[in-house]
């Protein structure tokens, strides 16, 4: 799934368990990066999908470091918007 396949609302929340995600849909160019807010004590996650050099997709974040935040925060937008 490309970026341009992801055309969720501009902001939105997710709830997993017990945790609020407030999720903030940016703009930057042409590429959709996601902020997003935990209700919990973490701190926020700015994350966005990039390809890698075999031509796959995959979520990242913004500054790098936090990749398995990245990855499982991904997953869960995508079954957000799967839902849409």
């Amino acid at each position: 799934m490309a970026n341009a396949d992801l055309l969720p609302e501009d902001h939105f929340r997710i709830e997993v368990g017990k945790v609020v995600m407030h999720c903030e849909r940016l703009k930057i160019g042409s590429t959709d990066t996601y902020r997003i807010v935990f209700s919990s004590a973490r701190d926020p996650l700015v994350i966005t999908r990039a390809k890698a050099e075999d031509g796959s997709w995959f979520w990242t974040s913004i500054p790098e470091g936090r990749q398995k935040e990245a990855t499982g925060m991904g997953k869960i937008l995508e079954e957000h918007f799967l839902k849409m």
